[in-house]
């Protein structure tokens, strides 16, 4: 699950690559239905992963790619399985520091 640090809200950006194409666009996003009455489909970024049938998820091992801007998460599934989704980590940068007294 990926949200927001500050509101623990969904995030506004696309962080999964739902259908496994490597990308990071509009294919990825999750159809809501029509929420606001306008006849038309509404569109969310997703903020986390339902395998189906995997059962419970491990903590995920993190590989990140030499792109610099992704990441893979792989996870053992108490059905004895291991999953993968690819991830957007460009938002995710973490910056090292010291404190100097």
């Amino acid at each position: 699950m990926e949200v927001d640090a500050v509101t623990g809200g969904r995030l506004n950006e696309l962080v999964f690559d739902f259908n496994k194409d490597c990308q990071f666009n509009d294919a990825d996003m999750i159809n809501i239905g029509d929420i606001d009455g306008d006849g038309k489909d509404n569109f969310v970024h997703g903020s986390g992963i339902q395998r189906k049938n995997a059962g419970i998820l491990s903590r995920p091992g993190i590989i990140n790619h030499p792109d610099g801007r992704t990441e893979s998460k792989y996870v053992t599934t108490s059905k004895g399985k291991v999953e993968s989704i690819l991830e957007d980590s460009g938002r995710n940068r973490q910056t090292p520091w010291r404190e100097i007294r």
